[in-house]
């Protein structure tokens, strides 16, 4: 059932990539692999995928495309090729930190001027997850898929304990009710049940959606400045700390733990879905829900991940071919057949980052796992289509700095250190601090950089 098992039968009948021609313009690519293994059928089932449906098109004519089956994500290792003139691809997939890694130090070619010469509309896609992809006004990555949060629950578990199920237009006070309910002791055991696991990290990735539930923002617009000491950036962290110190929450979040029954609600990222699917199958009473709306607004989760256009690639013009193609599919009279996206969710079962595909992914998933036909598999959609789902935001000038002050204030928070108030005054100090430093280096050094601007330290 996990997309691993698909994928070893899909590529059991797989052909040996064809040998490119001499003359002929080669491009390699990063594939988003999420849930499935990056091995070898994982790469000879892509291969053919793309020889196939790629380079065998007349349209595509004089290029050949390779899906990259070495480097996954790993911005300093593309930028470590690109120094060294080789290795590097000409499109990558990148992730949390590589994102602003690669974009804000000049390795990604800007995307406006070409999608906007190709009429291609960015409503295709989240809007949060495109703003997380762009710089200043400008796209530099188009979203690779749409890593929604959901929350996963037991019924069984609420019908022994006598609880109603919640109603899915729950709010969070109704929600921090039945949590509250269905804390206690494990049936048959002595230990402790959780009513829910929280959907948190100790750094800008998951802190962003929590935030814009609250009315709030961890940073400014434009990712400069450090905002989450605010009145409502407290009251966030305040809600979710208080549920962990009084045990009804726990800030860990997996399926093999929902299904021991140590919680009975579970916020589930979209790779969760599966491991559900197995795990609690039809062993257990159970079902899906969205968020609950929060004080100010629906908030939930979002990926980062992207795919982005490699300023070093020496051919501009097939390599954002390419690009379209991974994001699109072939054009046929002007119509896209997002042959790749469709190709995609077939073998991982990935969530699609374009919006238009998601009740084919429902289709899909629903014929693969039968066992998720009676799922509420439709929030997933819900969070994308409806745009209430956030990626993380990084800072624009010192992300992986910021990223480490952020995890030290919170673990010491989180283990009841330090208040919430002094842990995110202190976080944002440092954080602006670091931000203006870095910003000064960075003007200081700008006219001394040339085709690459990057330096040292600045790598993160």
């Amino acid at each position: 059932m996990a997309g691993g098992s698909i994928l070893s039968a899909c590529a059991a009948g797989a052909k040996a990539a064809p040998q490119a021609q001499a003359g002929v313009i080669q491009l390699r690519f990063q594939a988003n692999n999420q849930g499935v293994p990056w091995n070898a059928s994982t790469i000879s089932l892509y291969q053919q995928f793309v020889d196939e449906n790629f380079n065998a098109l007349p349209q595509y004519k004089g290029l050949h495309a390779t899906v990259d089956t070495n480097q996954w994500g790993n911005a300093s290792g593309q930028i470590a090729d690109v120094l060294a003139g080789t290795g590097y691809d000409d499109v990558v997939m990148v992730c949390c930190n590589d994102v602003p890694t690669l974009m804000n130090k000049g390795f990604l070619s800007p995307l406006t001027p070409l999608l906007q010469r190709d009429n291609i509309s960015t409503t295709i896609w989240n809007q949060g997850h495109l703003a997380a992809d762009s710089y200043n006004g400008t796209v530099y990555g188009m979203p690779a898929y749409d890593g929604t949060t959901v929350v996963f629950y037991r019924q069984d578990i609420l019908d022994q304990m006598g609880l109603a199920y919640p109603d899915p237009t729950w709010n969070y006070q109704q929600a921090q009710q039945i949590w509250t309910s269905s804390t206690g002791k494990k049936k048959g055991s002595s230990a402790h049940q959780y009513g829910v696991s929280l959907y948190w990290s100790a750094a800008y990735e998951q802190m962003n959606w929590w935030y814009h539930g609250w009315g709030a923002s961890p940073m400014s617009a434009d990712r400069t400045r450090a905002t989450m000491f605010s009145t409502q950036g407290v009251a966030c962290v305040n809600y979710a700390i208080n549920m962990v110190q009084h045990q009804i929450a726990t800030n860990r979040s997996d399926i093999p733990s929902l299904a021991a029954g140590d919680f009975v609600f579970e916020m589930g990222h979209s790779d969760h879905l599966f491991p559900a699917a197995e795990l609690l199958g039809i062993r257990y009473k159970w079902d899906i829900l969205p968020m609950p709306t929060w004080p100010v607004a629906k908030s939930t989760f979002n990926t980062i991940d992207m795919y982005g256009l490699m300023k070093a690639s020496k051919h501009q013009d097939p390599a954002w071919e390419l690009l379209k193609w991974i994001q699109l599919g072939a054009s046929k009279g002007g119509t896209y057949d997002y042959s790749w996206p469709k190709f995609q969710i077939k073998a991982s079962l990935v969530t699609p980052s374009i919006l238009s595909l998601w009740d084919y992914w429902e289709t899909t998933v629903k014929q693969v796992a039968p066992v998720l036909a009676t799922k509420s598999i439709q929030w997933y959609k819900d969070a994308a289509v409806n745009n209430y789902a956030y990626p993380g935001y990084y800072f624009a000038n010192a992300p992986v700095t910021a990223a480490g002050i952020m995890s030290n204030w919170f673990g010491q928070i989180w283990a009841g250190k330090i208040p919430v108030e002094i842990g995110l005054q202190q976080m944002e100090n440092q954080i602006n601090a670091t931000e203006s430093l870095e910003a000064a280096t960075a003007a200081q050094g700008s006219g001394a950089t040339s085709l690459w601007p990057v330096a040292g330290a600045q790598l993160g």
